[in-house]
This record gives C-alpha cells, sequence and structure tokens, in this order.
C-alpha cells in the first residue's frame, strides 16, 4: 500500500503492523530523502551535530551502572554490574576494553545516527505526516524502578505519527519511540531477512524505552507508547551492493532497514525479572546463559556475546587469549577467547 504525499514528493509505503493497521514505512521515505537530495528545509543545530562527532574524543568512561540500554544483556553480566564486581583483564587481552578502533567505529555509529535524525527532520518538514523531538542534543531520560533501584536510559528520540486503517484511512496518531541502531553485516543482514526478534538484545532495550517512566510528552498528554521503530544501517554497505533474488533477479541492497515493534506488557515483565535477579543474586549463584562453540572449526572458542563480555574471563576463568586467521578472498587475523574448559 502507498499514496502519494504532501507536495507529491514522497511516495509513503504503508506497513500493515497488525490486521489492518498499518504504519509509515519510514525507512523507505529516508532512503528517498537520502537519494533526492535538495536544499534543506530544517534549521538544523550545526554545533549539536558537530558536538555528536567529537563525543568519542573527550567521553570520559567513569563506574560502571545498570542502564536500560543493557536490558538485553546476559543476567549474569548485569550481576558483575550490579555488585560492582571488576572485570578480569588479562596482560594480553582486555574483552572489555575502548580502543582507538572502538572509538572510530562508534564515531561512524554517532555520526550516521545525526544524519538520519536530520532526513527524519526534513521528511516531516516537507510532507507532514508527523512529529519527532528529543534526538540528538535534546534527549531525554526515562526511567524503570526495579526494587529500590532507578534504571535510566536515553532513547533515540520520540515521534508521534499517523496510523491508517483499512476503509478509514489516516484516522488517528500515537506516540513511538525513535531508535537508530548501527550493524555489522552479519546482524543487518539477520534484521533484514527475520527482523528483530527476542533474539536480539535490542529488542528488549525498546521495550524497556516504551515502558519506562518519563515526564516528556510529545504533546499528546500523557498517552502511552505503544509502538518502537528501530531503523539499522549496514556500516558496510556500498552503493554497489546488491541481493540476489530466489528468481535469480537481482536488486540494490538498501543501506538502511526499519521495523515497528509493539509494546508488550509481558516482554517489560521479563526486563524487571531480570534485573532483580542481577540485583539480588551474586553472579556465582547465576548459571551461564551461553557456553563455548562447539563446531568443529571454533570448538572451546567463545563466539557472540561473550568473546565481547567485559567480564569474560570472570565468567571463564580458566580462558586464554589467541590470535586466529579467518577470511576466504581477503585473510583476516582476529583474537579470540578460548574458554579452555571440559566438554
Amino acid at each position: 500500500m502507498s499514496t502519494q504525499l504532501g507536495l507529491h514528493t514522497f511516495d509513503i509505503k504503508w506497513v500493515e503492523v497488525e490486521p489492518g493497521i498499518y504504519l509509515p514505512d519510514l525507512a523507505d521515505l529516508l532512503i528517498q530523502r537520502l537519494t533526492d537530495t535538495k536544499p534543506l528545509k530544517v534549521d538544523h543545530d550545526l554545533a549539536a551535530i558537530g558536538r555528536n562527532a567529537v563525543r568519542q574524543i573527550d567521553e570520559v568512561r567513569g563506574k560502571r551502572y545498570l542502564r536500560l540500554s543493557s536490558s538485553g544483556s546476559c543476567v549474569k553480566q548485569l550481576s558483575y554490574v550490579a555488585h560492582e564486581i571488576e572485570p578480569v583483564v588479562l596482560d594480553d587481552w582486555d574483552p572489555g576494553a575502548i580502543d582507538a578502533g572502538s572509538r572510530l567505529t562508534f564515531t561512524i555509529g554517532d555520526v550516521t545516527e545525526s544524519v538520519l535524525n536530520a532526513a527524519l527532520c526534513e521528511v516531516i518538514a516537507e510532507s507532514g505526516i508527523m512529529e519527532v523531538e528529543a534526538t540528538g542534543d535534546e534527549q531525554v531520560e526515562v526511567s524503570l524502578d526495579v526494587l529500590d533501584q532507578t534504571i535510566t536510559g536515553h532513547p533515540d528520540g520520540f515521534m508521534r505519527v499517523p496510523v491508517m486503517a483499512d476503509g478509514i484511512g489516516v484516522h488517528a496518531n500515537i506516540r513511538a519511540v525513535w531508535e537508530v541502531k548501527s550493524m555489522a553485516d552479519f546482524g543487518y543482514n539477520l534484521f533484514r531477512k527475520e527482523g528483530m526478534t527476542e533474539d536480539s538484545s535490542y529488542y528488549w532495550q525498546v521495550q524497556s524505552y516504551m515502558g519506562a517512566e518519563s515526564e516528556h510528552s510529545i504533546k499528546v498528554g500523557a498517552d502511552p507508547v505503544g509502538w518502537a521503530y528501530i531503523v539499522g544501517y549496514g556500516k558496510t554497505t556500498t552503493s554497489r551492493d546488491t541481493e540476489i533474488l530466489p528468481d535469480g533477479t537481482w536488486r540494490r541492497r538498501p543501506p538502511i532497514h526499519g521495523q515497528w515493534i509493539r509494546f508488550e506488557p509481558a516482554a517489560l515483565d521479563k526486563v524487571y525479572a531480570k534485573f532483580a535477579t542481577a540485583m539480588r543474586s551474586h553472579p556465582d549463584e547465576i548459571p551461564r546463559p551461553f557456553g563455548p562453540k562447539t563446531g568443529k572449526r571454533t570448538k572451546g572458542q567463545l563466539g557472540f556475546p561473550c568473546g565481547w563480555c567485559p567480564y569474560a574471563f570472570n565468567c571463564f576463568p580458566n580462558a586464554t587469549v589467541e590470535a586466529t586467521e579467518g577470511g576466504f578472498y581477503v585473510r583476516n587475523n582476529k583474537v579470540v577467547i578460548h574458554a579452555n574448559e571440559e566438554s
């Protein structure tokens, strides 16, 4: 389903999120705006965008706290944080280190988020179909109270978007959370193929944001946030990337993909329970949700998320680090953590 919009500049596509209920395909609108460049209509805060671009240079990371952004993390990892246990670091590797390569990667994500926020504002200004605020420098804090602790987070933004229903047309506006995520090839392709499922940490993060308490309202009073839109972009997508379809034809692979996610109270209950377990139970009392790989070539190695967890050596005390060769057409060397445990 698609309709012409505004001054016939955009062709809006509607995504069926429930039987007979449609929400706008925001990723498609962003692609249209990024493809058809034109003079800006919005007076963007360029200073704020610049500050976001250099944030990684002056950021100082201190004590670890439980945050809503970690709602999808392993409960054992959350327990290490809740009990203020320091990560174990081997002489030759710190799995949680934020080094120069990490900061440049994060900077790419920060800058792209700013560009997508700006493009969304341009779409809104030209089409008038929705509103967005609390993005970039103006992000607001939301929170959940779990036991005796307040856990906070900062969604990328809030929106008010139109809803279309069969036989009625655009008949209402809903309040929604806006989230931008940068993704490596594997994660991005999986997102496009299978969508954002409960297996993704991002799913739990946006469920927390939707269910969190906030005094912020986007001109719709105290209406609850019933939906979130996640737009993911492939960090390595180029202008020549394509996808081959089952019938043998091909088309360009878009650099961004989006999905509407509905707020599920049961999901928020699980987030509460996870944080509560992390606070009440020492990590030594919590079984490991994940284990080493079991494949023939990678047996014993720690995959995602364990291999990237700052508490990998706390959780796997016998683990060691080794460099391995990988790749096929382009060879590469990567550091992996080996659990060194009996299978």
